[in-house]
């Protein structure tokens, strides 16, 4: 189950990034250092792209299943019908 755990946390982790990224642009580049206009903007949506691409591909989830979990213990990774966060 904390494999299950590493997957989503990593997506979360990205989103929440791409979040504060948005919220700074917002309230006017107070908090993350800017080198041009609309930097943080940029930086939003490319953490949003990344969890997209993450969502797409899969492929951590691959390595996970097949180093994290092992062979054997394949059934106990949940098909993606199983996930609460999707």
């Amino acid at each position: 189950m904390k494999s299950v755990c590493w997957l989503f946390s990593a997506r979360l982790l990205t989103l929440e990034c791409g979040m504060r990224f948005l919220t700074d642009h917002l309230q006017g580049d107070t908090y993350f250092k800017i080198h041009r206009e609309g930097h943080n903007l940029d930086r939003c949506r490319t953490q949003l792209r990344l969890v997209a691409d993450m969502e797409k591909k899969r492929t951590m989830e691959e390595i996970v299943r097949r180093y994290a979990i092992g062979p054997g213990r394949a059934k106990a990774f949940p098909s993606r019908a199983d996930r609460p966060y999707q």
